[in-house]
Formats: structure tokens, sequence, C-alpha cells
């Protein structure tokens, strides 16, 4: 049995901040949180909603930005493409 939870890890941090994200591969839903370093309260979350044929492959944290690398397989030739996106 699969758990919906794929993996809760953290990515990154700056002066102020480090960085967690969670992936559910049942809602296909990613959630990033920041949490101060000082205290470990909450200090944001963005909520990504990915489509529904699209697949977290990797997330980073480089120069303030974070960095999510996607991929969508076309099942009429088996071609998987990879895609960017920044937040």
């Amino acid at each position: 049995m699969e758990r919906d939870v794929k993996s809760l890890r953290i990515i990154g941090h700056d002066a102020s901040s480090f960085f967690v994200i969670d992936e559910n591969r049942k809602t296909n839903f990613l959630r990033l949180t920041a949490y101060h370093l000082e205290n470990s309260t909450t200090h944001w979350v963005e909520k990504i909603q990915l489509e529904e044929d699209e697949k977290l492959e990797s997330v980073s944290f480089l120069d303030s930005t974070f960095v999510l690398f996607t991929s969508k397989t076309d099942q009429s030739n088996k071609e998987t493409s990879i895609f960017v996106k920044k937040n």
C-alpha cells in the first residue's frame, strides 16, 4: 500500500527561515512551508497543485528562488518531458 504523502523534507534555508516540502501523491498537491529558525513556528505556507498527469521530480532552493522540476509522460509514445517551475 502506497502512503499518500511521498516525502517531507527540508530543502533549504535563508538567514531567518528553513523550508520544508511535502507532496501528496494521491491529490498531486505540494505544500511548501517556511519555519522561523529561531523558534520553528510557521512563517508562511504556499500550496502548489500539479496537473493530474504531472509528477514532481525534484525541488531546490537556489539564490532565494524555489525551483521545481516536474515531468509528464505522453502515453501514446511513452516520451517523458521535464519542466522547470520557479516560485
